[in-house]
């Protein structure tokens, strides 16, 4: 399993929205996202549901647009 940090941009293997980890406790993810209402959420997962993405082909990635 690949090791996940803050900063990581992840999603829920079952789907979900990009989200970026804050923090990494033990076997859990904290994760920031946007939701579709434009509310700034948080929340933690358990890693084993978590899927990276590669941040640099991301509209999340610096320079992105």
């Amino acid at each position: 399993m690949t090791e996940l940090a803050p900063g990581d941009v992840v999603t829920v293997k079952s789907g979900s929205q990009k989200m970026t980890i804050v923090e990494v406790t033990g076997d859990h993810a904290k994760c920031f996202w946007i939701d579709a209402l434009g509310r700034a959420r948080t929340e933690e997962f358990p890693i084993v549901v978590l899927k990276t993405l590669d941040a640099s082909k991301s509209d999340l990635a610096i320079g992105g647009r």
